[in-house]
Order: C-alpha cells, then structure tokens, then sequence
C-alpha cells in the first residue's frame, strides 16, 4: 500500500509480489504485471492486453523480464518458481 502522498508512477518499484501459477486461460490474480521474476531457467509464455501471445525463450534463472501481462500460459511456459510484481 502506498503511503498517503507518495504516488506510484508505472516506473516506481513493485509494492506486491505474488507467485505465478502459469494457466491457459485464468488471469493472474492480482491483475497485469510490472515484471516477471524468473527463479529457474526455461521459456515464459505472456499474453499483452490485446491478446498477443509471445514466448521469451530461454529466460535465465535470476532475470526479470520488464513485462505488463495478466496471463502466463502453462503451454509453453517451462521456466519455473515465476513471481510476478505488481
């Protein structure tokens, strides 16, 4: 939660993080991403707000990727312990 007059701008850290359940066709709980955290190497499967699917191949363990999405696919996705910050 942001303190009374400290704003959060879309370039300001992340105030909440959540693990990421990859699925097909759920949204992610918490709404659209600032970054994905990725904790085990492999390929990350993000759906933009207007629908277009794309895989970031090979996302190293330790990396985040500056991405907006509200859905990571399970088909495809095969980086793993993925943290989304909101």
């Amino acid at each position: 939660m942001a303190r009374p007059g400290n704003r959060e701008s879309p370039d300001s850290t992340s105030p909440r993080w959540r693990p990421i359940v990859p699925h097909d066709d759920n949204l992610l709980q918490d709404g659209e991403t600032r970054a994905i955290y990725v904790g085990s190497t492999g390929d990350v499967v993000a759906i933009d707000e207007r629908g277009v699917e794309v895989t970031f191949k090979n996302a190293q363990a330790g990396s985040s990727l500056p991405i907006r999405t509200a859905r990571v696919k399970a088909t495809g996705t095969t980086a793993g312990f993925l943290v989304g910050l909101f």
